[in-house]
Parts: structure tokens; sequence; C-alpha cells
């Protein structure tokens, strides 16, 4: 319940953010962060399997190990790197030595595989669409290039405008207007008018 809490958390943030390339950032974000929890509680989980199977006299990774007299951190941080190698392709010195940790190293790992195909496309896609939205600049660049040289412009020019491109193609302010967004057409007009005062009400209010 937590993990989807703050999916949607995050998926809120998202939607207000403005900028592509910080709205990418934050869903990369997104994922890691969602991995680090999930990783985390699994850690907990294999961690108070053993405790739970120590109280029988039964051999655990701690003691297979030998971090019996390691403290509690490391042993949690030992967990975590156990949980973390179940969900990428790594190595680790920490097995399962007893039917319960066996079991859930089994179940973790069907899991795990699951959860780590849905990570790369979700980072995949969103790599990809920072690829899509740095293209936007390179293509603009290239007609420029095309224009001038079929032109004839000089080269001293054809620098100077280049140059100034590159400084200033950034900072340039797009706005989208609202008659560019092809779907507000099919809007119920109730979401029109509340959209249509979220966005002048507050400009009108500050004149009068």
């Amino acid at each position: 319940i937590r993990v989807r809490r703050l999916g949607e958390i995050f998926a809120c943030m998202v939607d207000r953010l403005g900028s592509q390339h910080v709205l990418l950032a934050v869903s990369l974000g997104r994922y890691c962060s969602l991995i680090l929890i999930i990783n985390h509680y699994v850690a907990c989980a294999w961690y108070g399997i053993t405790m739970w199977v120590a109280d029988e006299g039964t051999p655990t990774w701690i003691t297979t190990a030998g971090l019996e007299s390691e403290g509690y951190w490391y042993q949690y941080i030992t967990a975590l790197h156990w949980s973390l190698t179940q969900f990428a392709p790594s190595t680790q010195n920490i097995a399962p030595t007893n039917v319960g940790e066996r079991t859930f190293a089994a179940v973790t790992s069907l899991t795990a595989m699951l959860v780590f195909s849905s990570f790369i496309s979700g980072v995949t896609n969103a790599v990809n669409q920072i690829r899509v939205v740095n293209m936007e600049p390179l293509l603009e660049q290239a007609k420029i290039r095309d224009f001038m040289m079929t032109r004839g412009i000089s080269t001293e020019l054809f620098a100077r405008v280049q140059t100034f491109f590159k400084r200033n193609y950034t900072q340039r302010s797009k706005r989208v207007r609202e008659e560019d967004v092809e779907f507000f057409q099919s809007l119920p007009k109730i979401l029109l008018i509340e959209m249509h005062l979220e966005i002048y009400y507050p400009k009108l209010f500050s004149w009068s």
C-alpha cells in the first residue's frame, strides 16, 4: 500500500512539472526509489526469516557467513545487498541454508524477474523520451545549416548564426497554446470552464 501510495505521489509531482527534462528525470528517480523501497522490504523479510528459524537452532545465512558477532546495521546492509542481487545481475557470498530461506529466495527470484523487466522497460522508455527531446534542437540546427549552405551564406555569418543558436535555443520559451492541443476539443465544457478559470481568473483578479 505504501509503495502504491508513493507511486501516486510521484505521478502527481510529474504531472505538475513543466520541463520535459525535469519530468523525465523525476520519472527515473521514481523507478529507482520504488526499486530501493521494494528491496528494503525484501531485505527485512529475508532477515526476519533468519531470526525466526534461528530460535529453533536451524543454521541460517548469518551463521554460515559468520556474521553473528556483527552489528544489526551490518547484517541489514548484507541482507539488502542480497536482495539487490536478486533484482539485477550481480554476485554476493550469501546463500540460503534452510528450507524457509530457500523457499523465500525462490519466490523472490521469480518476483524479481517481473519487477526488473518492468524497471528496465520504464527506464528505456524514459531514456528514449529524453533522446526525442534532445533531437528537436539537432533537427532545427540541421535545417539552419541546410538553408544557409543552399543560399550561399558566408562562413563568417554562418558561424555567428550557429553560435547565437547554441546560446539561445535552450533559453527560448515556447508556450503551448490551447488550440495546439487537439485533445482539448473533446473535453467536456465543464472541464474547459474550470481550466479557463484556473488559467485566467488569477490574472483578472490581480488587475482588479
